[in-house]
């Protein structure tokens, strides 16, 4: 499955002079994010996919959304208070609801941390955010560019790649074992209250273990 900037901006930006912010948490609200996913180079014939990465916050829920403009759609629902996270998703033409353990998610999230930070100076204004660029080097030895919003806070588990930032990531990309590339980049960050309907699961969705869905799968 499955940006371009041009270098004259980029030497403009580089002179932009932003004002020390203020901390504070982004509790409520939602980011919406444009998603590039470019396939292995090996892997001919298969083009790149593009669509929207929106994650919708409240205090210890997020709700995650990957809608590409192919219209395949995945939904993930976590509760850090009640430890409980499912993944929405079309099988056959049914709706499922796939209940993960979300332990086990956590725990496969410790290789992100104890990253190395570098500040590269690089400064840039997306989704109206001042950010600055820092590089993150993980104890494998990978790195990820990441422009941050200093000024503001997301709970944590909010982005599983960046334990401990301190910031809000709007652009950035990563390469996954298979060759992939994923590049995202925030269009919009809007505060504002978010009902607690938008995070239970409709009604319409069957729900499911994961254990059946292990076995629904290998058939």
């Amino acid at each position: 499955m499955c940006k371009c900037i041009l270098g004259c901006l980029f030497g403009a930006l580089l002179l932009v002079v932003y004002p020390a912010q203020a901390q504070q948490l982004f509790n409520e609200g939602v980011i919406t994010y444009r998603v590039n996913i470019d396939p292995p180079a090996d892997h001919e014939g298969v083009v790149q996919y593009s669509g929207n990465y929106i994650i919708t916050i409240k205090g210890k829920q997020v709700k995650a959304e990957l809608k590409l403009d192919n219209g395949f759609t995945n939904t993930m629902l976590y509760n850090f208070q009640a430890n409980t996270v499912y993944s929405l998703r079309k099988i056959n033409n049914r709706d499922y609801a796939i209940q993960l353990d979300l332990p086990q998610l956590q725990s496969s999230w410790q290789k992100f941390e104890g990253y190395t930070i570098k500040a590269t100076g690089a400064k840039k204004t997306i989704a109206k955010n001042n950010c600055v660029e820092a590089n993150l080097v993980y104890k494998n030895g990978s790195t990820i560019a990441v422009f941050y919003n200093p000024g503001l806070m997301v709970p944590d588990g909010v982005f599983e790649r960046f334990p401990a930032l301190k910031g809000l990531p709007l652009s950035y990309s990563y390469n996954s074992e298979d060759g992939t590339i994923t590049r995202f980049e925030a269009t919009n960050v809007l505060e504002e209250p978010v009902e607690n309907a938008v995070f239970k699961i409709p009604a319409r969705y069957k729900m499911m273990s994961y254990a059946d869905y292990k076995a629904m799968s290998s058939k």
